[in-house]
């Protein structure tokens, strides 16, 4: 775990502010397994470099096939919504996957995707759900009940001649988790990313803070690997200035912007060293008391200390 956290800052932070820390052949080898439960491989590669042996690097190799194939399905879903959304004149914004990926770590691949994601306002849902059905979309058998559009808000669709979905969603929201205050503001606050012939929509920075905090929360909550997320949340707030994170907190619901908090603070505890410059700077930022900390590190636990920030990464 240290091998992998202290290999991933250097994507996140200068030289100047990364710690140098060596790395043997065999820790990268064990490091790999804990890479790959968090999604974490392909970034954990490139931050390694070559240093990686042959049997270590030909797993490096098949993971990238695999994320560039799954990814370029992906790719494909969100070139014919965006054009089906933009025919019909209907704001949207996609969020998560590979277009997120484009924006806080420089391309597509860096980590693999199974669906797509894209959000509508919640009077402009049903137009968008229509504009998809004719341009070939459907609805999968048994994903078109009040559970999914009501209860979860979103629409499962799969795309014409993909077995992948399209998750269309009109509410950001893990059942029983603190939700942002309002939607639109994730369709006011928008990067365009260039996609083929196309300029596709994508949350902005603060979106994807929130978003990513969201999916942290819900993975310690279920027991799941976290890394992936909370790396998600350090890339996109160290992309802000601080006025620029207090600006999200403020934009949140109180619940949310608690969990934000402690998100952020736990990520730079996992993956930065207590005392590194960049962990300050972030830090500032978080004004989380230590019980707000342990609620998310789960079981009690004191996040007093890296190593036990690093233990809801497991």
């Amino acid at each position: 775990m240290d091998v992998l956290c202290a290999s991933l800052r250097k994507l996140i932070l200068s030289p100047a502010l990364t710690d140098e820390t060596s790395v043997d052949v065999l820790d990268i080898t064990d490091a790999l397994s804990v890479a790959r439960k968090n999604k974490l491989a392909i970034l954990f590669k490139r931050s390694i470099g070559t240093d990686a042996p042959p049997d270590v690097q030909k797993l490096f190799a098949e993971d990238l096939q695999k994320i560039a194939f799954l990814n370029s399905k992906i790719l494909q879903i969100i070139q014919a919504a965006n054009r089906a959304l933009g025919d019909a004149g209907i704001r949207h914004a996609f969020y998560k996957g590979p277009l997120q990926q484009k924006i806080l770590y420089g391309d597509y691949y860096a980590k693999p995707c199974l669906d797509a994601d894209i959000l509508v306002s919640p009077k402009d849902f049903k137009l968008a759900r229509a504009a998809l059905l004719n341009a070939g979309f459907r609805v999968p058998e048994g994903y078109s009940g009040l559970w999914w559009t009501f209860f979860l808000g979103e629409q499962p669709l799969l795309a014409p001649g993909q077995l992948y979905t399209l998750d269309l969603h009109h509410r950001l929201q893990q059942p029983g988790s603190p939700a942002p205050r309002h939607i639109t503001e994730f369709l006011d606050d928008v990067t365009p990313v260039a996609l083929g012939s196309q300029v596709v929509p994508a949350i902005g920075l603060r979106g994807i803070a929130m978003v990513a905090a969201m999916n942290l929360v819900k993975a310690v909550y279920h027991r799941e690997p976290t890394g992936g997320h909370a790396l998600d949340v350090l890339v996109a707030l160290n992309k802000m200035t601080a006025d620029g994170i207090e600006d999200t907190k403020a934009r949140a619901r109180p619940g949310f912007g608690r969990y934000l908090d402690v998100c952020g603070r736990t990520g730079c505890r996992g993956f930065w060293r207590a005392q590194s410059a960049g962990a300050r700077r972030l830090q500032a930022a978080y004004r989380c008391d230590a019980s707000a900390a342990a609620d998310l590190c789960g079981r009690g636990a004191e996040p007093s200390t890296p190593e036990n920030a690093v233990a809801s990464l497991r």
